[in-house]
């Protein structure tokens, strides 16, 4: 079953949590419902911020820690996202993304956390290629789920759903002067933490063929 949805290994906490795994990406919103049913009343905003406040390798050493707390974060664990450009389990990938955001910022440390958190639902196959159709999009959804749930305030919770659904950057040099305006006016106030996000995630993985150093050039100058 974990080979056939992307799992190099299917960790044994997942067969404590996890029923008909195969069919989690056809059903994005109903399994995280039932995910998340036993824990609704949790409250960890803080506890988590805690966590996310330690360096890599004390992240790895204490992720059960963080499964009690986020139990959907341990759908990563032993993922291989079958990217070329990922070098590391998803897990491993979303904490070292974590652990290059400045540490005194929590909040954009938590959209760290949670920013591939819809990947294993959204796995698809086209032809030779593992895609993420819409990754970023049903993050969003289960992010405000998550932190919602832990108790995060929402004014918070709006910055991280924002960094979330927009990390993903399909810049090229074809967008005219009008179309980087309108990216610079959507994501305007948390500007600079998305830039920092999507710096993190490209140093926690191969380097990106996109040219995101040209994109800020352009804000530069428009």
């Amino acid at each position: 079953i974990g080979a056939a949805v992307g799992y190099d290994f299917l960790p044994k906490h997942l067969f404590k949590n996890i029923k008909g795994i195969e069919e989690i990406t056809e059903r994005v919103d109903s399994f995280v419902s039932e995910f998340t049913e036993s824990i609704e009343n949790q409250t960890g905003c803080e506890e988590l911020k805690i966590w996310l406040s330690q360096d890599l390798e004390a992240m790895i050493r204490s992720k059960e820690q963080l499964f009690s707390l986020v139990p959907e974060i341990g759908l990563q664990d032993a993922y291989n996202s079958s990217q070329v450009r990922h070098n590391y389990c998803l897990l491993e990938h979303s904490l070292r993304v974590v652990d290059a955001l400045p540490r005194g910022n929590l909040t954009l440390r938590t959209a760290g956390l949670l920013h591939d958190i819809a990947k294993p639902f959204t796995r698809g196959q086209n032809g030779n290629n593992t895609t993420y159709h819409n990754h970023a999009k049903t993050g969003v959804r289960m992010a405000y789920e998550t932190c919602s749930r832990l108790g995060f305030p929402e004014e918070e919770i709006a910055i991280i759903r924002q960094l979330i659904g927009e990390h993903v950057i399909n810049y090229n040099s074809d967008w005219s002067d009008k179309a980087i305006s309108r990216f610079v006016g959507r994501n305007s106030t948390v500007l600079e933490s998305l830039f920092l996000l999507v710096d993190a995630d490209n140093c926690a993985q191969r380097p990106s063929e996109g040219n995101v150093k040209e994109l800020k050039e352009r804000i530069a100058r428009v």
